[in-house]
C-alpha cells in the first residue's frame, strides 16, 4: 500500500483521466522516446488499453524549441493508424496532455504476451518457430514499405508474441518510435553514432553513418539478426553495453564478423540452407544483402516447404497459424 502510494507520488500522470474516457492505472514499460502506462477505458466494458507517451524531458526540450519531438511522434502516429495488417497493435485515439508540458499521447490496443526477448531468455525456439516468427514480420515489413517507411529496429524488445484463439502464436509490433523514411540520410552530418536510438545488434550498420541514404535492406539486415536470435537463443553480435552505437559501428567498420557466432555453430540442428539465408541478411554492406522483404520470405518459405508466394492461406504463411502450427 505504502509502495503504491509512493508510486502515484512519484509519477504524476497516474490516476488521471485522459481524453474524459481513459483512467491512467500504471506504468508498464519505457523506452528512449515513450512511456507506456496500462490505463482502464470507463465505458461500458471498460477494456484495458495501453498509453504511450513522450516522455516528459522530451516534452520539456519541445517547449523551449521547435517541437520536433512532438511532430515526430505525431508523425509515427499517424503511419501507424494506417497500417492495417495482424502484426499491428490497433490505434484507438491520440492527443496531447499533461500536466506540465504538453506531451502527445497514442490510445493502443493492448497486447498480451511476452516479449520476445523475455521468450528466448531461457532457451530459443526451434528453427522453424524462428522462421515462422520472421515471416510473420516480413509481412509487417512490406506493408510498411508500401508507404516508403523503414522500420529499422526488429528487435526482440519491440515484438510480441501473442497467444490468440483459433490462431495461434502471432508477432505483434508496438513501438513506431524508430521508423525512417526510405531513401534518406539517417544522421546529418554534424550527429554521431552516439545520437541513435534503438538497438545496435538488431540495426543494419549504416544508420550509424552520417550521409549515408539507407534503402529497404535495413529492414532486411534486422530481420535477419532477428531470426538469428529466435533460432540460436543468442544476439548475432555482443557488445557490452549492447546499447553502444559507438561500438557497434566500430565493430562492423573494423571488418570483424557478423554474426559474431557463424550460424551453424550456433543452431546445429537448423538446415544450411537457413545458415546461407542468415548470413546473406545480415552482410554488413547494404548491396550484398536482401535488397527486398519478399526475396527474404520466398526463401524461407522454401525452408519451410511451403510453395507459391502469392494469396491467401498457408502459402501466404497464414500469419498466426503458421506460428500455431509449428513447436517451439
Amino acid at each position: 500500500m505504502g509502495r503504491s502510494i509512493f508510486n502515484h507520488l512519484k509519477d504524476p500522470l497516474i490516476g488521471t483521466l485522459v481524453q474524459q474516457q481513459y483512467q491512467v492505472v500504471r506504468r508498464i514499460g519505457s523506452g528512449a522516446v515513450v512511456d507506456v502506462y496500462l490505463a482502464q477505458q470507463r465505458t461500458v466494458g471498460g477494456r484495458r488499453v495501453a498509453l504511450r507517451i513522450l516522455k516528459p524531458a522530451l516534452a520539456e526540450r519541445d517547449s523551449e524549441g521547435g517541437g520536433a519531438h512532438r511532430k515526430r511522434f505525431l508523425h509515427e502516429v499517424q503511419l501507424a493508424s494506417l497500417l492495417k495488417g495482424p502484426a499491428f497493435a490497433r490505434i484507438m485515439d491520440c492527443g496531447l496532455t499533461g500536466p506540465g508540458p504538453k506531451r502527445p499521447f497514442v490510445i493502443q490496443e493492448l497486447l498480451d504476451g511476452p516479449l520476445l526477448s523475455e521468450r528466448v531468455a531461457d532457451a530459443p525456439l526451434s528453427w522453424r518457430g524462428g522462421v515462422a516468427l520472421v515471416l510473420q514480420l516480413c509481412a509487417a515489413a512490406e506493408e510498411m514499405h508500401a508507404y516508403g517507411v523503414l522500420y529499422r529496429d526488429f528487435s526482440p524488445s519491440n515484438v510480441i508474441i501473442e497467444e490468440q484463439r483459433g490462431i495461434g502464436r502471432v508477432a505483434r509490433l508496438f513501438d513506431f518510435s524508430h521508423v525512417t523514411l526510405e531513401g534518406i540520410s539517417f544522421l546529418d552530418s554534424q550527429d554521431s553514432a552516439e545520437d541513435l536510438a534503438g538497438s545496435p545488434i538488431f540495426s543494419a550498420p549504416e544508420l550509424g553513418l552520417p550521409g549515408e541514404p539507407v534503402g529497404r535492406s535495413v529492414d532486411t539486415f534486422s530481420l535477419g539478426a532477428l531470426l538469428y536470435l529466435g533460432c540460436t537463443g543468442r544476439s548475432p553480435v555482443r557488445l557490452t553495453p549492447a546499447g553502444d552505437w559507438g561500438a557497434w559501428t566500430e565493430w562492423t567498420r573494423g571488418g570483424r564478423p557478423v554474426p559474431e557466432v557463424p550460424f551453424r555453430e550456433a543452431a546445429p540442428k537448423a538446415p544450411a540452407a537457413l545458415a546461407r539465408i542468415v548470413h546473406r541478411a545480415l552482410r554488413v554492406s547494404p548491396s550484398e544483402r536482401y535488397q527486398e522483404v519478399p526475396a527474404l520470405a520466398a526463401d524461407l518459405r522454401k525452408i519451410l516447404g511451403l510453395k507459391g508466394c502469392e494469396g491467401d492461406g498457408p502459402d501466404r504463411f497464414s500469419l498466426g497459424g503458421l506460428m500455431g502450427r509449428l513447436k517451439w
